[in-house]
């Protein structure tokens, strides 16, 4: 288990829980901030009664446009499933462990999704710019948008962001948490 992070949300915001997985998959993306071994991707999940598991996507992408194309073209680095007896009630963290090379200035995301009566609950804070963007697609959105046909159904939710913070060692000093202007408790 981390105890600080390389990238991720503040230690310290003002955070509010949304319940919304159901109507939406999440895309939490960010720029990596260091060079070397992506070890661990985490962020807060509050589980209830669901029968449809929760699926968590780490990925690498080269740029928005690609993300949001309707070929959504990127590169899986882990995935998992989680069902709501191995979440919780309350947001403790749903961690990947995806030990895949990165490099400073990558691409990464996080993605989320879980159709069911009963929404997953996750923690959100506003966010005011940064290298960090919440995108959102409906569910079952899959069809370009707009009279054109151009529009992509993955959008910026503007100023909010997810909780979560992602773990990067570098090759050279295999420690955590190196250069403390970056990095966050977890």
């Amino acid at each position: 288990m981390a105890t600080t992070a390389t990238d991720g949300a503040p230690q310290l915001s003002n955070y509010q829980p949304v319940c919304d997985i159901d109507q939406f998959t999440l895309f939490q993306i960010w720029k990596s901030s260091k060079t070397g071994i992506l070890k661990q991707v985490s962020v807060n999940i509050a589980a209830s009664v669901q029968t449809v598991p929760l699926t968590l996507d780490v990925f690498k992408f080269s740029s928005i446009q690609d993300l949001v194309s309707s070929a959504y073209k990127y590169t899986l680095l882990a995935t998992a499933l989680f069902n709501s007896t191995s979440l919780s009630y309350v947001f403790n963290t749903a961690s990947l462990y995806p030990n895949a090379t990165v490099s400073q200035g990558d691409y990464l995301g996080l993605s989320i999704a879980g159709s069911d009566f009963a929404p997953y609950c996750y923690l959100e804070y506003s966010v005011a710019g940064g290298n960090q963007i919440l995108l959102q697609q409906g569910s079952g959105q899959n069809s370009l948008r707009g009279l054109t046909e151009s529009a992509s159904p993955v959008y910026a939710r503007i100023g909010k962001g997810l909780k979560f913070f992602a773990v990067v060692e570098g090759s050279q000093d295999g420690i955590i948490g190196k250069n403390p202007g970056k990095h966050v408790k977890a």
